[in-house]
């Protein structure tokens, strides 16, 4: 559901709605390992490039996540975005501006 106006949940239905997003979204990343792999990348690809800097895994694993913000928009590719979303979550984007997504 997309809704039209954020003024359609009392905040507390908003907490809520964060809440259980917020929950299912890290259950997803724990569940795939999907940051697990991202950092172990990350270092590989350091020790590759001769890059890996002494220090505590913690800064490591911290710096792995911090280069995450170095990406935009542009970044990214819509094609494959709707792709995954209608192969992978069988949600068909059919108007990019408003976003309106219909299943599939």
């Amino acid at each position: 559901m997309i809704r039209d106006d954020i003024n359609q949940v009392t905040n507390e239905e908003f907490d809520k709605l964060v809440e259980t997003f917020d929950n299912a979204f890290a259950k997803h990343f724990k569940d795939n390992n999907i940051l697990e792999e991202y950092v172990s990348y990350y270092i590989a690809e350091r020790i590759k490039h001769n890059f890996l800097f002494r220090e505590q895994m913690d800064d490591i694993v911290f710096s792995a996540l911090n280069d995450l913000s170095q990406f935009y928009v542009a970044d990214c590719d819509y094609d494959k975005i709707k792709q995954l979303l209608e192969t992978k979550y069988k949600l068909k984007i059919t108007n990019e501006n408003p976003l309106e997504i219909i299943s599939i």
